[in-house]
C-alpha cells in the first residue's frame, strides 16, 4: 500500500470513528483543506503530517515498521 493510500485509509478511519476533518486538521497541525485532499487522495503531505495522522489510527510510523521487520 503506497503512503497516500495509507493516510486515505486512516482519514477514513478516523471520519468513520467520529472525527471531522477540522479536528483531525487540529490535532495533527494542519489545515483542514489539507486533510480533504488526502481524503480524496489528491495530496500527499509531510512526513510529520503522515506520521502525525498515522498515529492517530495507533499505526506505528514507517521507520518504526521498517526496524520491526
Amino acid at each position: 500500500m503506497d503512503q497516500l493510500n495509507e493516510l486515505q485509509v486512516a482519514v477514513k478511519a478516523l471520519r468513520e470513528a467520529g472525527w471531522t476533518e477540522l479536528q483531525i486538521a487540529n490535532e495533527v497541525g494542519c489545515n483542514q483543506s489539507t486533510i480533504n485532499r488526502v481524503k480524496a487522495g489528491k495530496h500527499a503531505v509531510s512526513y510529520n503530517t503522515g506520521v502525525a495522522i498515522l498515529q492517530l489510527v495507533g499505526t506505528p510510523p514507517p521507520t518504526a515498521r521498517a526496524e520491526a521487520s
